[in-house]
């Protein structure tokens, strides 16, 4: 006889005359006292450890709550800087006036962008500078157009006025001598709405522009925004002066070009 014929026999006898000592064991009353402690045990550290991960999670909750108090205006704190030269500009700036990026506000903005230097990381006098160069070559500052509308928006009010003053001395400075009649014009930029850059990108124009024309509009009935939408900035200007409309955010002193409420 084969091994494995051998091997079957003893398995099988084995079977009949070997009592389940498993069976017995998890029948007894010991086995069973032991199953319900364990239980019971398991029971309660899951549930602590359940009701742990509702206290982590509020933690968490709280601790980002507190991040945001402390960190209102998010984590780079740029500063944006507006210009409107037809070509709409917006240059954002770190807390030491360094450029990080320079967007288009306009489509004429989009096209001009592909004039300019590699901006990242430059002071913002020489983005400026830039800016005025190309601008004068390009036809967008002459002596016919001689504006510019600026703004600057950003978490810090120290900076802004530091780049505001900046930016109404800097200008004439630097434009004065080469364009005639050069003067500076204080615009309205930064927390557009999406009804905004809607009615902006319709008629082409930035936001800052966009608002100029509407105040004016609000500001007289002699004029629809029809009239208005297709004017230089000097012709809106003198629309103003004309019907002493006064300007909704202020403008540089009477000492500098363009004077109040320019």
């Amino acid at each position: 006889m084969k091994n494995k014929e051998w091997e079957k026999r003893i398995r099988s006898a084995a079977k009949k005359d070997v009592p389940d000592v498993k069976e017995e064991i998890k029948s007894s009353d010991v086995y069973q006292n032991h199953i319900t402690s364990a239980l019971h045990k398991r029971s309660t550290t899951s549930g602590k450890s359940f009701a742990l991960r509702y206290v982590y999670a509020g933690m968490a909750v709280v601790a980002v709550f507190m991040l945001a108090l402390i960190l209102p205006f998010g984590i780079d704190g740029a500063t944006s800087v507006y210009l409107d030269i037809n070509p709409g500009l917006r240059i954002d700036i770190d807390e030491e006036d360094n450029v990080l990026d320079l967007f288009a506000t306009n489509p004429d903005g989009e096209d001009f962008l592909t004039l300019l230097d590699e901006p990242e990381d430059k002071p913002l006098d020489d983005v400026i500078d830039n800016i005025i160069d190309k601008a004068i070559e390009r036809g967008y500052l002459s002596d016919e157009a001689p504006y510019i509308v600026y703004d600057v928006r950003g978490p810090s009010a120290e900076q802004e006025e530091r780049i505001l003053q900046r930016l109404e001395e800097r200008l004439p400075d630097v434009v004065g001598t080469r364009i005639a009649g050069f003067a500076v014009m204080r615009g309205h930029g930064g927390d557009e709405t999406p009804d905004e850059q809607e009615r902006a990108q319709t008629h082409g124009m930035s936001v800052m522009r966009l608002r100029l024309i509407e105040h004016i509009d609000d500001e007289t009935d002699d004029y629809s925004f029809a009239d208005l939408k297709d004017l230089s900035v000097g012709e809106l200007r003198r629309i103003m002066e004309e019907k002493d409309i006064p300007h909704h955010t202020p403008g540089p002193p009477s000492d500098r070009p363009g004077g109040p409420p320019w």
